[in-house]
C-alpha cells in the first residue's frame, strides 16, 4: 500500500562475500554488502520490475525480476469532453473521466448532486444532449483505498430561440396618448437578437427585445408579433394584438 515501508532483500552464496545492486528496470538503486534496498515510504512511481544482481572479484549472477505491484487510491482525476468545441443541441457527447489508481477505479458522473451513471468505463454519453443538460457535471473517481473528486465541468450547450413570449407593459387599457411597451423574451443560448412586426412591417430590431411607443395613437392598433434568432436558428411568438383606445 503506498505510504508504508518496503524492503527488497537480496542474498547469494559466494565466498568471498558478494556486493549486491539493486535496479529498477535499468536504473541502478543501490549498491552495497548487505543486500538490502529500503523504501521508507513507497509510492504508486515505486511500481514496476526490480532485481539483483550479487558479485564478487570471482564473477556475478542475475537475480529473478520481482513486481512491485503498489496499490494506491485514484489520484486527481481528469475530466474533458469529446468532440470538443461547441456543443450544440442534438449532437452526439460523451464526457470522459480518467484517474491513475491500483487497483483500477470506479468511476461515478454527477449533474450537480445527481448520480448520472456509475462503473468502470468512466465516461457518461449523451445520444442527443438538449438544452436541459447545459449543467455542471464532475467525476468522482475511487477503490478500496480511498476516492478523489474531480474538478466542475460545464456543458455549454447551444441551442436555437425556443418558446418566445410577448407582452404588454402596463397591461390593461390602451387610452391614446399613452405610453406602451412591447416585451419580447426568449430562451436562447447564445443569447438571441429580437426583431418586432406589425403586420408584416419591421419596426424594430435589437438585443434587448424591447419596443417602446411613447404616444400611442389609433394608427397603432393592430397585430404585433416578435421574432428571435441566433446563429443556430430562429422563433416567432405567438401574436399580439394591441386594442388602442
Amino acid at each position: 500500500m503506498e505510504g508504508g515501508s518496503v524492503t527488497l532483500n537480496c542474498s547469494s552464496d559466494a565466498n568471498p562475500a558478494a556486493t549486491y545492486t539493486w535496479y529498477k528496470e535499468d536504473r541502478m538503486l543501490s549498491q552495497g554488502s548487505d543486500g538490502q534496498f529500503q523504501f521508507t515510504s513507497i509510492s504508486s512511481e515505486d511500481r514496476g520490475i526490480y532485481y539483483c544482481k550479487p558479485q564478487n572479484k570471482h564473477g556475478h549472477f542475475m537475480s529473478m525480476s520481482l513486481f512491485l505491484d503498489v496499490q494506491y487510491a485514484p489520484k486527481i482525476p481528469s475530466v474533458s469532453v469529446s468532440p470538443s468545441g461547441e456543443i450544440i443541441e442534438g449532437s452526439s457527447v460523451t464526457l470522459i473521466c480518467s484517474s491513475d489508481a491500483n487497483p483500477a477505479a470506479t468511476y461515478t458522473w454527477y449533474r450537480e448532486d445527481r448520480i448520472l451513471s456509475q462503473g468502470s468505463e468512466g465516461w457518461f454519453h449523451f445520444t442527443s444532449i438538449s438544452s436541459e443538460d447545459r449543467r455542471l457535471y464532475y467525476c468522482k473517481s475511487e477503490n478500496k483505498h480511498g476516492h478523489f473528486t474531480s474538478v466542475s465541468l460545464f456543458l455549454d450547450v447551444q441551442y436555437a430561440p425556443k418558446l418566445s413570449l410577448v407582452s404588454v407593459s402596463p397591461s390593461g387599457e390602451m387610452p391614446e396618448g399613452s405610453s406602451v411597451t412591447l416585451i419580447c423574451i426568449s430562451d436562447a443560448n447564445p443569447a438571441a437578437t429580437y426583431t418586432w412586426y406589425k403586420q408584416d412591417r419591421i419596426l424594430h430590431q435589437g438585443s434587448v427585445g424591447q419596443f417602446r411607443i411613447t404616444s400611442i395613437s389609433s394608427e397603432d392598433r393592430g397585430i404585433y408579433c416578435c421574432k428571435s434568432e441566433n446563429e443556430h436558428g430562429h422563433d416567432t411568438s405567438g401574436s399580439l394584438f394591441l386594442d388602442v383606445q
